[in-house]
């Protein structure tokens, strides 16, 4: 549902039949899903090859998602290390590994995990995947609890600088029609001005 917004914009700033909107809404989700599936494949085509499976889907995975993010003027939506934006222990990786390093850690825990439920049907311990995904979340959640503090002081040290930011209330297809935005330049240049004058800035 991250694209949801691509049939309005297309149909309502764009003047395109809403037919055509949700075309290229499908157009969109079909081309992001082709990286999904062509790991798939390839994946499945290295383990045919006798890779191992554990480094070769991650290893893949982090490519499929750096071609995605440069390809044919690059797309980096939706990659999969987005999803640990909410933790903050784990999300101090970044500093050393761009946000590919948290989707390499997503895609090896989820292989170490993957194995440890076929070694229980197998009856038969692969301990290797399983390990390297303990590893590799314990030296990230360690190195998150390190770091994180460092970050917090370097902050709190920091000189600090006011910020305001102020909105128009304009319509946002009305913003780019030269009669209905030149108007209201004057008063847009004039209020930060105003507002230091009254102490608020």
């Amino acid at each position: 549902m991250v694209f949801y917004w691509i049939v309005y914009v297309t149909v309502v700033y764009g003047k395109l039949p809403l037919p055509v909107g949700l075309i290229l809404l499908l157009l969109l989700a079909s081309y992001l899903s082709l990286y999904r599936g062509v790991w798939a494949w390839l994946y499945r085509w290295g383990e045919d090859q006798g890779l191992t499976n554990w480094w070769w889907g991650l290893a893949l995975w982090v490519a499929l998602e750096y071609l995605q993010t440069f390809l044919l003027t690059g797309f980096p939506w939706m990659l999969l290390g987005y999803g640990l934006e909410p933790t903050r222990y784990l999300l101090q990786l970044v500093d050393i590994t761009g946000v590919y390093g948290l989707s390499a850690l997503i895609v090896l825990v989820n292989l170490g995990f993957c194995a440890a439920l076929q070694s229980l049907t197998r009856m038969q311990l692969i301990w290797q995947p399983v390990l390297a995904a303990l590893v590799a979340f314990g030296v990230a959640l360690g190195y998150g609890y390190w770091r994180l503090p460092q970050v917090q002081k370097l902050m709190a040290q920091s000189a600090s600088l006011r910020v305001a930011v102020v909105q128009g209330n304009i319509e946002q297809g009305a913003s780019g029609i030269l009669n209905i935005r030149e108007p209201l330049w004057p008063a847009i240049n004039s209020l930060p001005w105003g507002l230091r004058a009254n102490g608020r800035i």
